[in-house]
């Protein structure tokens, strides 16, 4: 379910109705108005547990107090969609529109199978489905036209948030390592692992007497991945491999072999060849990227500012206490 509702999660604010409702903390009958209008406390409930099924929790997960949290969060979000559903509903949206988001949604999906498999869990209709894609469609086209021309953004502004970010836009220490790899299999028995640990222990001896590392990597290795590269696992990130290994891996300086070392999938032995500091990545190979989170931001404040002046505009009072 989490994909489905994820992807309409703003358009179900509104118009969830097939959900069961289950017992939780007492809440008014009414939660909050908006010019008069009410949110009742059974939209608020089923578009909670919308919410909440999106996270991949179910509602009997979720405390009484975190509950409360999100429903006061969530409620914030109804009332902003109750103000944008007003805003926006002289927007045009075509049917060809509507139908080629509903087709992106879908093939979100492994399959047409897993897609209507999904809908039926949720309750929900493929006529339904379309007319909310249609709502959340004239909401985004309403606020894009909104902020439209407040997104730019200059080659100083770029450069000075390349500076203050530098950390960001760093690459990290990275290592070229290469392993011996024994596996250890399920249903091994503790005496097969201790003979497999053994084994290596023997090719450490090995290595130390100055036998070839890459020699017997190719004669010994299990790896089927990088056997007949010398064990090679190439110029690496520490985050990008397996935690045992990458702390064991980092320690070494350019030449050492590690001790034996037991991961997920055996016991190896690593050997570093080279090392590259972390440094900046360079200006020019990342300013479209500082860009776009630029822009991104400007737009999330953007789109504040526009929510704030539509609530400025409208009696809104909310009866959810706490």
């Amino acid at each position: 379910m989490p994909r489905l509702l994820r992807a309409l999660l703003p358009l179900l604010i509104t118009a969830v109705t097939a959900l069961p409702l289950l017992a939780r903390p007492a809440l008014p009958d009414v939660v909050a108005r908006v010019d008069g209008e009410p949110i009742t406390k059974a939209d608020l409930e089923r578009t909670v547990e919308v919410f909440i099924l999106s996270t991949g929790k179910t509602l009997a997960e979720v405390p009484d107090g975190d509950y409360l949290s999100i429903s006061r969060t969530v409620l914030k979000e109804m009332v902003n969609d109750r103000l944008l559903l007003r805003a926006a509903k002289d927007i045009e949206v075509s049917d060809r529109d509507v139908d080629a988001r509903f087709d992106e949604i879908k093939r979100s999906y492994a399959d047409e199978a897993s897609f209507r498999e999904e809908m039926i869990r949720s309750g929900q209709t493929e006529p339904f489905l379309k007319d909310q894609i249609r709502v959340m469609l004239k909401q985004e086209r309403w606020l894009a036209e909104q902020v439209r021309d407040k997104l730019g953004v200059t080659p100083a502004e770029i450069e000075l948030a390349y500076k203050r970010n530098q950390a960001v836009f760093t690459m990290p220490e990275q290592a070229r390592l290469y392993h011996i790899l024994i596996q250890v299999v399920p249903g091994d028995t503790p005496e097969q692992v201790k003979e497999k640990e053994k084994r290596m222990e023997a090719i450490a001896v090995e290595v130390k007497a100055g036998k070839n590392f890459w020699d017997l990597a190719r004669q010994y290795s299990e790896d089927p991945v990088t056997k007949e590269t010398g064990g090679s696992i190439g110029w690496i990130k520490q985050q990008d491999i397996d935690p045992v290994l990458g702390e064991a891996g980092f320690k070494l300086k350019e030449g050492e072999v590690s001790p034996v070392v037991r991961s997920k999938v055996g016991f190896h032995l690593l050997k570093c060849t080279g090392r590259a500091p972390a440094q900046p990545m360079p200006y020019d190979q990342v300013k479209e990227r500082v860009a776009t989170l630029l822009r991104g931001e400007k737009r999330r404040l953007e789109l504040q500012k526009v929510l704030a002046g539509l609530q400025s505009k409208a009696k809104v009072e909310i009866l959810l206490k706490g």
